[in-house]
């Protein structure tokens, strides 16, 4: 991000300006207040004028609280002193000549979004990204191979931010090891440089420290702005789900539908994102999403993964739901603090997180330092949680505890901008209205009667069927999948043309599937499954041909466990239980002509082991003869 040029002749015998003093603060916003559509809070100037007097600086404030402005008023700044030097006169400040600024942002929405902003400054900005990165790259640099060897850029180079500071550590340490990389590049920068660093959510001890060793900072060294950033104005309640995650229903949120405000959705994968989109549908999805989450009143949802977590800030939004508990504090922060960013347009803003029915026997797991139990099938990885997210569910009140992860001030210096004396900050509430402090009347669900099976046992398929079905009907969906128009249904998986829950409802319901009416009780408006209905269903008359030879298997080697049985208990006076079981590696031969005119042989063989425990079946074969062949049994 750069600035208009202009130049600043430096008077060697006449002082240097510090503009972090009283006068300084005021000199600052004498300047700014024109170019601005707002004051500037005292927080900012105080961090602004630090930066100018080229001390490196790190805030940490809630979201919604105006970080970008630290960017934008610097800049603004800077190119207003080096154009005009005569603002510090008879004093001389030493800035760059057309000053411009690097910024790292965590993600390209954030970037994107954040060069908008600027430009509504009146600020030249460029987003370099992977979608970028290829047009900056044809730009000239002469003989330079990066920009840090590129003289006029080296010149102008003024500052290096660095923005959602908390996910150095978070995501630094796991699968982004770039960010690793900042502080060599910090020492690689001019000498006169200043660093930024900003974030909402860094926790004191382990994060505060990597933090400062990503970014070079050393005790003592920078400036550190520090207000709460617990967000008072917004309720914060946890929530027990009534259900599991791997499901396509999610019951308890139902209460989306009457709500007339925006609710934004968390959701810690990309497959629970679509099951939720899907039990949530209401629309077609429209590549605007954030445009229409702004300034479409119709649009009242918005389902997302993390990345919306950071950089996000939309006034019209009330509730935030995050779907099951958060690996740590800071991402519960980040997620909660998006609803009420004003409180002028959004009344009683909610946070709700929704948690599994384990989830306090697994905090105390981790506050013990014992491992929690591992699942024994599912999904065996989850996600670990960290001591922080474990004090905090565990903790009597919500917002207190955040004050204590965070080393909270009790009370934020008072701000004396327009702004602050116009619309004060939101305080903490008294009393608390968190769930910890105020529980939630909870509606006692009506006990679950199990319904009869549709179904006879007798009839149901086997696993043998079932597993022929499903690798029948999977292949079914990939084959719409892979058919369907690319331009339309990019985003959209597999699973999509035919639910998993669906596939189990058509096998468990096959026996009774007479007619494609039948069917459409179970497919029902499927939204991407309802113009396939009767290819689905000519796929479904083709199953009969490979199960009959199935079925017919079956019942006879439940008549040779039978036969078997049967032996066993006919047993005489006197004799023991053992004498009627057949010897080892007996072979039973059974045959049965059924209703299609084939006649199946299945040779069934058993053993009974030196502990004369009860038999069971080894093996069995099966001989299918077709009705024009005469089969004579032994």
């Amino acid at each position: 991000m750069s600035g208009n040029s202009g130049t600043i002749e430096l008077g060697l015998d006449a002082p240097q300006y510090l503009f972090s003093t009283p006068a300084g603060h005021r000199l600052a916003r004498s300047i700014l207040r024109p170019q601005l559509p707002y004051d500037p809070h005292d927080a900012q100037l105080e961090g602004i004028c630090k930066a100018v007097d080229r001390t490196d600086i790190m805030v940490l404030t809630p979201t919604g609280s105006g970080k970008t402005g630290y960017l934008t008023m610097y800049m603004l700044l800077m190119i207003s002193l080096a154009a005009n030097p005569e603002l510090v006169a008879p004093s001389t400040k030493k800035v760059r000549q057309n000053p411009v600024m690097v910024m790292v942002f965590p993600t390209n929405g954030v970037e994107e979004e954040m060069e908008l902003k600027f430009k509504s400054h009146g600020l030249k900005a460029l987003a370099i990204n992977a979608n970028t990165v290829s047009t900056v790259r044809r730009r000239p640099l002469g003989d330079s191979t990066s920009l840090l060897e590129y003289k006029p850029f080296w010149n102008r180079f003024c500052a290096l931010t660095v923005d959602e500071i908390h996910l150095l550590y978070s995501w630094g340490l796991s699968f982004r090891f770039v960010f690793q990389q900042i502080k060599f590049v910090h020492s690689q920068c001019p000498p006169w440089i200043v660093c930024m660093a900003l974030s909402a959510t860094v926790t004191k001890g382990r994060v505060m420290d990597h933090i400062c060793k990503f970014l070079g900072y050393k005790p003592g060294k920078f400036h550190i702005i520090c207000r709460s950033n617990t967000q008072y104005n917004v309720q914060l309640i946890i929530r027990e789900f009534q259900n599991g995650l791997g499901g396509w229903k999610f019951p308890q949120l139902n209460w989306v539908f009457n709500e007339p405000q925006k609710t934004i959705i968390f959701c810690p994968t990309i497959t629970l994102e679509f099951h939720m989109t899907i039990y949530l549908w209401h629309g077609a999805v429209d590549r605007h999403t954030l445009d229409l989450m702004h300034n479409d009143p119709n649009l009242k949802v918005l389902i997302s993964t993390d990345c919306l977590c950071v950089g996000f800030n939309c006034k019209h939004i009330r509730n935030t739901v995050l779907m099951g508990q958060e690996k740590d504090v800071n991402g519960y922060v980040q997620k909660v603090g998006r609803p009420g960013c004003d409180p002028a347009v959004m009344k009683d803003p909610r946070g709700i997180m929704y948690v599994t029915k384990n989830v306090a026997s697994v905090s105390k797991e981790v506050i013990e330092g014992t491992e929690p139990k591992q699942k024994t099938g599912g999904n065996k990885k989850g996600v670990k949680m960290d001591i922080t997210m474990a004090r905090l569910v565990l903790s009597d009140r919500l917002p207190g505890h955040i004050d204590f992860e965070y080393d909270n001030p009790p009370e934020d210096d008072p701000c004396y901008c327009d702004g602050c004396l116009l619309k004060p900050p939101s305080h903490r509430p008294n009393p608390c209205n968190c769930s910890k402090c105020c529980p939630e009347l909870v509606i006692v669900q009506p006990p679950r009667h199990k319904s009869k099976a549709v179904v006879p046992m007798a009839e149901q398929l086997t696993e043998e069927m079932r597993t022929l079905g499903m690798t029948r009907l999977v292949s079914f969906h990939d084959q719409l999948w892979h058919d369907a128009d690319e331009g339309k249904f990019y985003l959209v998986p597999p699973v999509a043309f035919l639910p998993g829950v669906i596939i189990k409802q058509i096998l468990d319901c096959y026996p009774i599937l007479h007619s494609a009416t039948d069917l459409d009780m179970i497919i029902g408006n499927k939204t991407y499954l309802a113009p396939h209905h009767d290819a689905l269903w000519k796929l479904i008359n083709t199953f009969e041909a490979d199960f009959i030879p199935l079925w017919e298997k079956a019942e006879l080697e439940k008549d040779a466990v039978k036969k078997v049985k049967e032996l066993v208990s006919k047993r005489g006076p006197g004799q023991s239980v053992f004498d009627s079981i057949p010897p080892p590696n007996t072979t039973f031969q059974r045959s049965k002509t059924f209703a299609s005119g084939q006649t199946t042989i299945v040779t069934s063989k058993f053993y009974s082991a030196a502990t004369h425990q009860e038999p069971t079946m080894e093996s069995s074969t099966i001989i299918t003869l077709s009705p024009s062949r005469t089969w004579y049994g032994t």
